[in-house]
């Protein structure tokens, strides 16, 4: 089996393990949490760490691993000095931001959630400052997971997906009873710091790691990142605001709301992580080679196969819990405190998330595109744009959805983003748009069949496990009209492959 094929596997397994745990914790916050006020609260104070990890943190390693792979065939020493100088700052940045976060916890938590109570407000400020600390360990395993990926070394930092709930499973056990929501918190800040040790451990012996205490900001390959990431920062600030946006409208609607948007989003979050993240981390290096190179004909063949394979996986998964998701909910979450009435609003808002997560897929994968050409200019620029027309769907939508005005304008927003097609066809050339549309209509075409039969039958049946059992069988039509009906590359590649598999040999 090829390299890249070998891979994807282990990143694919590794993120379905990982997956599972999150979504088994997701399950017990659920049950015993259910949707009111601590979760609306929970959410709340979360989302200002998150978004700034999402900007800072995120954008810091995008940007930073075209840069690595430049200098890492430079010498190792120079390389080293670029890594330690962009670790320390990022760092200290990162401990300013966080000693921001504690002393503001209150004002802020006041200012974003204006529709609190004093008394949820304080709540809220103190589960803040608790989980401040996150951004902090976020950038440390950013940093040091994209030096493995760089070295084709995926199982040491996907084990972290596996950590995580893992140890917010445990927590919730031994802590729920006395410190109720905070011991989600606990578990969050303590998962981060476990990754960071298991990262962090024995480096130097695995990857052949130097670590230098400097903060040369002065170096090419430093200044080179740091003018990368300005516009993508300024640009995100903006753009990436969609979550802290939510919770500021949630805040005055009922209570609940604020958890059905959180448990929504958490589930949708999910699916493109199990689409797209096994491809877009093993393609990524090597497109970052593609272009040092100069190899464009190869760079656009791979993103080619990569986004035709990530929407056939993608629009089934669509089209099934767009129609379907109460029946998904109500199997694995409505237990305990989790009442019918939370599957219902729930549901409802996974509905209209879903349908961003084709465009979401597809965009993982040509967002690349932009990361290894270092241009973080133009998405900076049209993610801008994209936020207009998200805050106009909002105020446009609210009076007639109330909260599902956020994730139908979520979904809108999304697939506005698509103009990026047509930026970075300029910018590498064509990427197969016409042979990627039309699979796309086989796909869509092969979706509707299945579900038209999944509908048929599922209305005839009471039992919610054969319900669920019914909607599997549905996604194994989808793939058998697109292998015997239409003949799709990627079915074929996707039976070639498991056929593969299940002969895999990890030597």
């Amino acid at each position: 089996m090829s390299g890249i094929a070998k891979s994807t596997f282990i990143i694919t397994i590794l993120n379905f393990c990982g997956i599972i745990f999150s979504f088994i914790s997701s399950l017990v916050i659920a049950k015993i949490f259910g949707a009111g006020r601590e979760m609306d609260v929970y959410f709340a104070a979360t989302a200002v760490p998150l978004f700034l990890t999402v900007v800072f943190v995120s954008s810091l390693s995008v940007t930073f691993l075209p840069v690595f792979t430049e200098y890492k065939n430079k010498g190792k020493d120079e390389v080293w000095i670029v890594v330690s100088s962009i670790l320390n700052i990022g760092i200290g940045f990162a401990l300013f931001l966080t000693l921001l976060i504690v002393v503001f916890s209150l004002p802020l938590m006041k200012f974003l959630d204006p529709g609190f109570g004093v008394e949820k407000a304080q709540l809220a400020a103190d589960l803040l400052r608790w989980f401040a600390p996150v951004v902090v360990f976020t950038l440390i395993n950013e940093l040091t997971a994209s030096i493995y990926y760089s070295h084709s070394q995926f199982i040491t930092p996907l084990l972290n997906k596996i950590i995580s709930p893992t140890v917010t499973i445990l927590f919730i056990f031994l802590f729920s009873s006395s410190v109720h929501v905070k011991s989600i918190i606990w578990a969050s800040v303590v998962g981060m710091l476990v990754q960071t040790i298991l990262l962090t451990f024995h480096i130097d012996k695995r990857l052949g790691f130097k670590y230098y205490f400097i903060f040369n900001y002065r170096h090419p390959g430093v200044k080179k990142v740091f003018k990368l990431i300005v516009p993508l920062v300024l640009g995100a600030l903006i753009y990436r605001i969609i979550p802290v946006f939510d919770r500021y409208i949630a805040s005055q609607l009922r209570e609940g709301d604020i958890s059905y948007l959180g448990y929504s989003f958490k589930l949708y979050s999910q699916l493109p992580l199990i689409i797209s993240t096994g491809l877009t981390l093993s393609i990524f290096p090597l497109l970052a080679q593609s272009a040092t190179d100069r190899d464009w004909i190869n760079l656009r063949m791979t993103m080619s196969k990569a986004m035709r394979m990530v929407l056939f996986i993608s629009i089934p998964v669509t089209v099934v819990l767009f129609l379907f998701g109460d029946s998904v909910i109500e199997l694995f979450f409505q237990r305990g405190a989790f009442r019918s009435v939370d599957t219902l609003y729930t549901s409802r808002a996974l509905a209209f998330y879903v349908l961003a997560l084709p465009i979401a897929v597809f965009g993982d994968i040509l967002s690349k595109g932009y990361y290894i050409l270092q241009d973080t200019v133009t998405p900076a620029i049209l993610g801008i744009i994209e936020i207009a027309v998200y805050f106009s769907s909002v105020y446009i939508l609210l009076p007639f959805l109330g909260f599902l005005a956020l994730p139908a304008s979520y979904a809108i927003y999304y697939n506005f983003s698509a103009v990026n097609i047509y930026f970075v066809r300029t910018k590498i050339g064509n990427t197969g748009g016409k042979t990627i549309f039309l699979s796309f209509l086989k796909y869509v075409l092969s979706a509707m069949i299945s579900s038209g039969i999944c509908f048929i039958f599922i209305h005839s049946v009471e039992n919610i496990v054969l319900k669920n059992i019914i909607i599997l069988c549905s996604l194994g039509i989808y793939f058998l009209v697109n292998r015997f009906v239409f003949k799709t590359q990627e079915s074929i590649t996707l039976t070639y492959y498991v056929r593969k598999l299940l002969k895999f040999n990890f030597s």
